[in-house]
């Protein structure tokens, strides 16, 4: 799960917890902000159905988003 806060433009980055997996799980990005390169941060706009974000040096992919995230980019015409 990838949470955008967007009061304050912050990242989290979470998987949910399996019992007996034998595989970290939990967090794995903190509340933070993330540059996405060298001068900018990340920011609402970045994170589009499809897309591949790299945070850390890890790729996650956009595959679905919650009512809330769908309503909110359908207003800005994302």
């Amino acid at each position: 799960y990838i949470y955008f806060y967007l009061e304050d433009d912050t990242i989290q980055v979470f998987e949910m917890r399996t019992e007996n997996s034998g595989i970290p799980q939990g967090t794995i990005v903190k509340r933070q902000m993330i540059n996405k390169d060298k001068n900018t941060f990340y920011s609402y706009s970045d994170f589009n159905l499809g897309t591949n974000i790299s945070i850390f040096g890890k790729s996650f992919r956009i595959c679905k988003c919650d009512k809330f995230t769908s309503n909110f980019y359908k207003e800005k015409n994302i």
